[in-house]
């Protein structure tokens, strides 16, 4: 079961490195850098990935990061590592540079190695050192199951009507950030002719009301969150969180009364404390 969240209120932790299992700093003084012929622009992997049907090797590093310089001094130029590479776009970016996809990826930390389809969806994902071989296995798996999006839409090919087709093409497109096909995909699987799974109509239901609020159609988010909660069983924690959304819908439309109404319920049954003191700002905030 999985119901997405709204990335834009998650008070994640900023991009920290620290010297933890997998972070290295000897206070030698570093100088990583993207290595030779390697992409430095995440959209330009994106677009060649988009053309070649190749999946892309992501590596983010930090300059002074000591397993990074090993990654790019002894693992990126072997043979091996250059030989499964031909089947990857390679982009390498340095995550104090590029803020916008540490927060993204929610990166914690370097070195991380993530994998990534055409649409930028993250495949696979690797933190820490790994020698040349081992990371040459991982690659050949990324590889042979790059092509989630291909797969999905043969299924919904052989039954449209599908829930869980559906269900899964719209967690799919959530996850690249393509809000309007995931609704359309999440509304499929609501309106479906299929009874069950009930829980995974009711998760796309709920998650099409969220891909309405990226997309900030926020009438039809109210509107989808009225329905999941007059048709949820138990006031739980999935049950607060639509609260918290609606009121959040409210806020943006202007309905003060009702924003206060839901935020209020939010910030005494959330015990995710991270988005309960984001309910308590939110209604400081309503006048």
């Amino acid at each position: 079961m999985k119901k997405i969240r709204i990335k834009y209120l998650i008070f994640a932790s900023y991009f920290i490195f620290m010297c933890l299992a997998f972070f290295s700093w000897n206070g030698e003084i570093l100088a990583v850098e993207t290595p030779p012929g390697w992409l430095s622009d995440y959209g330009r992997a994106i677009e060649l990935s988009e053309k070649t049907s190749k999946p892309i090797l992501m590596d983010v590093y930090a300059s002074w990061c000591s397993f990074c310089e090993k990654l790019h001094d002894h693992v990126y130029p072997s043979q091996i590592f250059k030989t499964a590479a031909s089947d990857f776009i390679t982009l390498s970016l340095n995550g104090e540079k590029h803020p916008e996809i540490v927060r993204k990826f929610e990166i914690s930390g370097t070195p991380v190695i993530i994998f990534l389809d055409k649409n930028g969806y993250e495949l696979e994902r690797v933190t820490g050192y790994v020698n040349s071989s081992q990371l040459a296995e991982i690659m050949m798996t990324v590889r042979d199951h790059a092509g989630i999006e291909s797969k999905l839409m043969s299924e919904l090919t052989k039954n449209p009507g599908s829930v869980l087709a559906n269900y899964e093409a719209g967690v799919y497109y959530s996850d690249t950030g393509k809000h309007e096909k995931a609704r359309k995909y999440f509304i499929h699987a609501w309106n479906s002719s299929e009874k069950e799974p009930y829980n995974k109509k009711m998760d796309s239901l709920y998650n099409s009301a969220v891909s309405s609020m990226e997309m900030e159609d926020y009438r039809t988010a109210i509107s989808n969150w009225n329905v999941f909660l007059l048709l949820v069983t138990e006031k739980d924690e999935d049950y607060a969180f639509a609260r918290f959304y609606r009121g959040i819908s409210y806020k943006f439309i202007g309905d003060v009364s009702k924003a206060r109404e839901d935020l209020t319920y939010a910030r005494d049954h959330l015990r995710n404390e991270t988005f309960r003191r984001s309910a308590i700002q939110l209604l400081s905030r309503l006048k």
